[in-house]
């Protein structure tokens, strides 16, 4: 927010741009998965980029793709009976126990820069009491896909694996695209240039594991970009904080990125 912020200032001290124009957001709920902030904004036709740079600690090297993120609630569902006699009944858990084994089976995949596809159960919910054979059984599950994917595809595929399984029912709790920004264009070239003036060394690119609010804009053929000071490493640690060379540069990098994108009055 303080590169943001300085960046805003210069420019309007500037004159502006030249051409284009240059659109600040700030928003606090990115943790929450971003559905009332930039997702709010992108609907209401607020913020229209060509371009979008999302800020993140990346210690100024440059994000050019993210995963999709998909999330997913699988149900099975089975019959109650006392335990004492199991047999007469049908246990959820065992059968999600197969719905687990099916989904850990759909293949990875890995992308030419090194992202691969992942597949994680976060949570599981089943019975209502030791002594009861359980009915039904929950599972959440956190599936990120390659850029490349599509999504439609993606989650077809992890229906029809749990579905086979013997699972009862597949909701799909929230999800997006990948994106991946070309290597040629505009907004790539305007930082990657930036970047070798100010630190004078070759901008280097970064795979993250973790997904932006850019995912909102996967799909809407724009060029996406995620870069900023920090270590990613540091967030939600104690005493997180952000080295003030790093932050210095960030700042000349955005402006000089802006100038080479756009121009500047003055």
């Amino acid at each position: 927010m303080a590169v943001h912020l300085w960046l805003a200032r210069e420019l309007a001290t500037r004159g502006g741009p030249k051409r284009g124009e240059v659109v600040f957001t700030f928003v606090g709920d990115e943790e929450n998965l971003g559905a009332g902030g930039l997702a709010q904004l992108r609907a209401s036709g607020a913020v229209k980029p060509s371009t979008l740079v999302v800020a993140a600690q990346t210690r100024n090297r440059l994000v050019l793709e993210e995963r999709g993120v998909m999330w997913a609630r699988v149900t099975a569902r089975g019959k109650a009976a006392h335990a004492g006699a199991p047999h007469a009944g049908d246990s959820a858990i065992l059968r999600m126990m197969k719905v687990i084994d099916a989904l850990h089976g759909i293949k990875s995949r890995r992308s030419p820069s090194g992202h691969e596809s992942t597949l994680s159960v976060g949570k599981i919910r089943g019975g209502e009491n030791t002594n009861v054979v359980p009915d039904v059984c929950t599972i959440e599950i956190d599936r990120r896909i390659l850029p490349e994917e599509d999504f439609e595809v993606a989650l077809a595929e992890l229906k029809t694996a749990a579905l086979r399984a013997g699972a009862s029912e597949v909701e799909l709790l929230t999800g997006t695209a990948g994106f991946q920004a070309p290597e040629d264009g505009a907004g790539v070239q305007a930082f990657s240039e930036a970047v070798r003036s100010v630190t004078g060394r070759a901008p280097e690119r970064l795979n993250v594991v973790g997904a932006s609010d850019a995912r909102y804009f996967a799909r809407d053929g724009i060029e996406i970009l995620v870069t900023g000071p920090g270590d990613g490493a540091d967030s939600h640690k104690p005493n997180e904080f952000v080295a003030l060379d790093e932050m210095v540069d960030a700042a000349r990098i955005h402006l000089e990125a802006v100038e080479r994108l756009l121009g500047l009055s003055d």
